[in-house]
């Protein structure tokens, strides 16, 4: 099973960063969003979701950066 993004809020806090949603280790599944410092982004629910892992792979949230990164994150199995 993987997962799929249903929605999202997230606050770069600590500083400018560019984040981006994963399958697993390696593949991209969403382009790159920028947040500057104090920046957010939402994505509202969208029950189709926003971007899917491959089947048995984690949802990883890459960060650019090593600053704090806050929020939250609705999901599904699939």
């Amino acid at each position: 099973k993987g997962y799929r993004v249903i929605s999202c809020s997230l606050w770069a806090s600590g500083g400018a960063n560019n984040i981006k949603f994963k399958s697993g280790a390696g593949t991209d599944i969403t382009g790159v969003f920028n947040l500057g410092a104090n920046g957010f982004i939402t994505l509202p629910g969208a029950e189709s979701g926003w971007c899917e892992t491959g089947p048995g792979a984690a949802l990883v949230l890459n960060l650019s950066a090593a600053t704090v990164v806050s929020g939250v994150v609705t999901y599904v199995e699939v």
